[in-house]
C-alpha cells in the first residue's frame, strides 16, 4: 500500500471504524470480496467479464482518495483499461 492508503486504512480501522472496524479491515485485506462474483460471471456464457482487481493490487501509485473511492489518476487508469477492451472489441 502507498503511504496515503496506509493512513486511510488506519483511519478506518482505529479512528473511525466502519463495518466491524479492524477485524473487517483484516478480512478485506486478506480476501477478495469479488471472487464469488467473478466465479459466477465466468460461468455465464453471455457475459464478457474483465477483472480489474489485479490492476489495483499491482499499482504503486496513489490512486485512491478514500478507502474505496479513487482519485483522478485512479479513474484515468480504469478508463484506459475500459478503452483498451472496447478498442480490441471494435477491431475484431
Amino acid at each position: 500500500m502507498t503511504e496515503s492508503e496506509k493512513r486511510i486504512t488506519k483511519l478506518y480501522d482505529h479512528v473511525r471504524p466502519v463495518h466491524g472496524g479492524e477485524s473487517f479491515g483484516k478480512f478485506l485485506k486478506n480476501n477478495s470480496i469479488y471472487s464469488l462474483i467473478t466465479k459466477k460471471l465466468k460461468e455465464r456464457n453471455n457475459v464478457e467479464f474483465h477483472n480489474l482487481e489485479e490492476m489495483f493490487e499491482n499499482s504503486k501509485d496513489n490512486i485512491f482518495f478514500t478507502l474505496v473511492h479513487m482519485n483522478d489518476k485512479g479513474y484515468k487508469l480504469v478508463a484506459e483499461k475500459i478503452s483498451e477492451v472496447l478498442l480490441k472489441k471494435i477491431r475484431l
